[in-house]
């Protein structure tokens, strides 16, 4: 059944060259959580060039299996068209992966997340640190300010280094980056650290992406969905 299924957009366009057009609008970190599908399709179908629809293409920049990745992508008549949107929310108790494997018709694959194009050099020194991303986020995945500065008391002599959006919330991190690097130098940044401590947010998929050991904080979410292999 599942190589009718794949060979069923074959019999339709017959052609092996047909355009794979994936559909995730939203949300970086579950984007990034595309690349074991983007890598398995390219494996299985080569001739195919990958197309992304996605608001938040600066996550898949620079992915050698994808050939466009854009907002809006026009559908071409021999595209098959992928829509992930929806694609994880709709199968409540199914890892987000395996979620976009079935929508995808595809089974064999490894939960391991890819980000391409790290910049060899950043402007900030933070090798040994402990990095923290505290949010923003939903309220229902938020930790309490008063926990991370207890953390970070609790940490000691530890140097942390703060990353995520633009946010004026008192933690008192030795190194404070919010608001200040793009998503690739953030995975650079985290690359150069010795562990993330992190909320259920794209920092903590980069960091399994670049293989930083991770303390995750889950509120709503259920980490046996979420997390993948890496770190």
């Amino acid at each position: 059944a599942i190589s009718v299924k794949r060979c069923a957009h074959y019999l339709k366009v017959r052609k092996m060259d047909y355009p794979i057009i994936l559909k995730r609008k939203h949300a970086f970190g579950d984007v990034l959580l595309l690349t074991p599908i983007i890598k398995t399709l390219h494996e299985q179908k080569p001739l195919s060039p990958i197309w992304v629809e996605t608001n938040c293409g600066e996550v898949l920049r620079g992915n050698p299996n994808i050939s466009r990745c854009s907002p809006k992508i026009p559908i071409t008549p021999d595209a098959l068209v992928i829509n992930l949107d929806m694609g994880y929310e709709n199968r409540s108790n199914t890892h987000i992966v395996d979620a976009y494997g079935l929508c995808a018709n595809i089974t064999s694959y490894q939960k391991k997340l890819e980000i391409f194009g790290l910049p060899e050099s950043i402007p900030w020194k933070t090798d040994s640190f402990i990095a923290l991303h505290a949010g923003p986020s939903w309220p229902s995945k938020s930790w309490p300010t008063d926990r991370w500065n207890k953390l970070i008391t609790a940490l000691g002599d530890e140097k942390t280094v703060l990353i995520g959006h633009l946010d004026r919330t008192p933690i008192s991190a030795t190194l404070d980056l919010r608001g200040r690097t793009t998503i690739h130098q953030s995975a650079a940044i985290l690359k150069r650290c010795k562990l993330l401590i992190t909320i259920d947010s794209l920092p903590l998929h980069l960091a399994q992406a670049v293989g930083t050991p991770i303390v995750g904080l889950f509120g709503v979410t259920n980490p046996a969905h979420i997390l993948t292999e890496g770190s």
